[in-house]
């Protein structure tokens, strides 16, 4: 989506993550842990991938922004990635490597 943002020279972008974890319905539907370490990491990787982009001189896009939806508005699904999300913006580049292995990793040993 960045790509054609840029193809297309826009300047703004809002990048809605509505399908996060639909393709993986049937292995998140009875593993809640799966599907919230899932939605989490989709959501820190595309502000990564936004925040790359928006530091690339030779792109035009100079916003964006990351919608996540959850299920229950203040409920514990969007506690979970909200919490994720302050933690990421508030880290030092190293930590927010390791936070995005680590939530790899943790997503690999629920899948094994």
């Amino acid at each position: 989506m960045l790509d054609e943002a840029d193809t297309q020279g826009l300047e703004s972008l809002a990048l809605p993550l509505l399908g996060t974890g639909y393709a993986n319905i049937q292995r998140t539907i009875d593993h809640a842990k799966l599907g919230s370490l899932l939605k989490q990491t989709v959501a820190l990787l595309a502000i990564q991938g936004f925040e790359d982009r928006l530091r690339d001189l030779a792109s035009p896009l100079k916003r964006g922004v990351v919608v996540v939806y959850s299920r229950e508005a203040q409920g514990e699904e969007e506690h979970e990635r909200w919490e994720a999300v302050t933690r990421f913006f508030g880290a030092r580049p190293e930590q927010r490597e390791l936070h995005i292995r680590t939530l790899l990793s943790s997503i690999g040993e629920l899948c094994a």
